[in-house]
């Protein structure tokens, strides 16, 4: 996977201790052969609060959608979560946030973590869309993604973040760190992306009081050939005024990455929103019913 230029290549996935730690969000979505999708473990502990599980989309016809809340409203210096979210065989699951989650002002020596692990077992289609993190002056944010999928599984995830000072001076963040490794169940790395985004240079809010940028993965077994039209359609799709996308391929035919960059956070939910609709709509002959995500 390609890094933006803003990027540098480096780092490490989520710290040793992480496993060792409950989860402070648990999600397991399996098949029942009667109910069809249901969620058969759902654990959530401060921050996260979970409501119920909809039934929305006519395709797949039993995909539960859950939606993640937060009861800070926010990641705060003291944070370390920790996800884990399957989709067993067969299974279809989706999930989503209420609302953007701000990343707060921290002390130097300070910085929160957030590591998430996505299972997709054999036939199960994921659909992981949370809204983006919004990080303002100051804050720092070590986040990582793990993502184990069988080879006939299904996977639309989707990473976001807004940079935003709310007093337009041009602030920034103070570190902003993510790793997204796709594995196989069997341990086979096929993609891995880094990034390490350091303070941005003073006074970017002169042109940009928001800046706002988007990675949406469709992980799927598919021909390149496949892959290739599906980019060009979700391109096509996202891109409009004040925002840009671009697709490309994943190694070992992995999937498509699509990156997108927008001027402010409504037109990275635009293209956001607009991309997965292309996909589903790819994905299973029809696109999914209205809804934020």
């Amino acid at each position: 996977m390609n890094t933006t230029a803003a990027a540098r290549v480096g780092g490490a996935g989520p710290v040793g201790s992480i496993a060792a730690v409950t989860p402070h969000l648990d999600l397991a979505f399996m098949h029942h052969p009667v109910v069809g999708t249901h969620l058969s473990r759902r654990s959530a502990r401060y921050p996260f609060v979970l409501t119920g599980a909809f039934r929305i989309d006519e395709r797949p016809a039993d995909m539960v959608t859950t939606i993640l809340q937060s009861a800070s409203g926010a990641i705060l210096g003291a944070d370390r979560l920790v996800q884990k979210i399957l989709v067993g065989a067969g299974a279809s699951g989706h999930v989503t946030s209420q609302a953007a989650l701000s990343v707060h002002r921290m002390d130097e020596a300070i910085t929160a973590e957030d590591h998430i692990t996505l299972s997709v077992e054999a036939g199960g289609f994921l659909e992981y869309l949370p809204a983006p993190r919004v990080l303002f002056p100051g804050s720092a944010l070590n986040q990582s993604m793990a993502i184990d999928i069988a080879e006939d599984g299904t996977a639309v995830i989707g990473d976001s973040f807004i940079v935003y000072d709310p007093e337009h001076r041009g602030a920034s963040f103070r570190h902003y760190k993510g790793a997204v490794e796709i594995r196989r169940p069997s341990g086979r790395v096929l993609a891995v992306d880094h990034f390490d985004l350091r303070r941005l240079p003073s006074g970017y809010g002169k042109s940009f009081r928001v800046i706002a940028y988007g990675t949406l993965l469709i992980l799927i077994k598919q021909n390149p050939e496949g892959f290739a039209a599906l980019g060009r359609s979700i391109e096509t799709a996202a891109q409009g005024s004040g925002r840009m996308a671009a697709a490309s391929l994943l190694p070992r035919r992995a999937g498509l990455s699509v990156r997108i960059a927008a001027e402010d956070g409504q037109g990275l939910r635009e293209a956001m929103t607009a991309a997965w609709a292309t996909t589903r709509l790819h994905l299973t002959g029809k696109p999914p019913n209205r809804r934020r995500i």
